[in-house]
């Protein structure tokens, strides 16, 4: 009787993470993304992508450096005008994923507007550093990331990146 007790717990507790992890949303892939906003428009998918909280996903995947993500910069900035939170959390992802990956940055990086400008996000526009060490520790990152990068295509938008880089300043508190 012991023994069919336990393996009952053990299928219970197996149903259990099963549907946990069937609770779980699937997270679109980056073409996926992209096809939505040819088809609805970026300002549709962002609202419907921060309602599901998965816009918080895709901007953990540009801070990582995914390329592919990064690329969708461009595309969603426009559904981001309306809202300021999904608008500066962009910024912030491109200038984390700066240090992983300049090239993706770089490319993505828009000379119009403000939030996906070099201006914006090669000035360390990040709140959560905690200290003055943090911020310089970031700095040397990006900075050597950057001159790693000699695709002569990215280097005008790399040396204005390293011009912002160089001139920003602790903002922490």
């Amino acid at each position: 009787m012991r023994y069919r007790a336990s393996m009952l717990a053990v299928a219970l507790t197996s149903l259990a993470w099963t549907s946990i992890a069937a609770a779980q949303p699937k997270h679109p892939t980056a073409e996926d993304v992209a096809a939505d906003i040819r088809r609805i428009g970026a300002e549709t998918v962002i609202r419907r992508l921060d309602e599901t909280r998965q816009l918080d996903w895709i901007y953990d995947q540009m801070a990582e450096g995914r390329a592919e993500w990064i690329a969708l910069a461009p595309k969603l900035e426009p559904g981001t005008a309306l809202a300021a939170a999904p608008a500066e959390d962009l910024g912030i992802a491109l200038a984390a994923g700066l240090a992983k990956n300049p090239q993706a940055v770089l490319r993505a990086l828009s000379p119009e507007g403000w939030t996906i400008s070099a201006r914006r996000v090669c000035s360390v526009p990040f709140t959560e550093l905690e200290a003055p060490a943090d911020f310089a520790a970031y700095k040397r990152r990006a900075t050597a990331a950057l001159l790693s990068v000699k695709d002569p295509s990215l280097a005008a938008t790399r040396d204005q990146c390293l011009a912002e880089l160089r001139e920003s300043q602790w903002r922490g508190g």
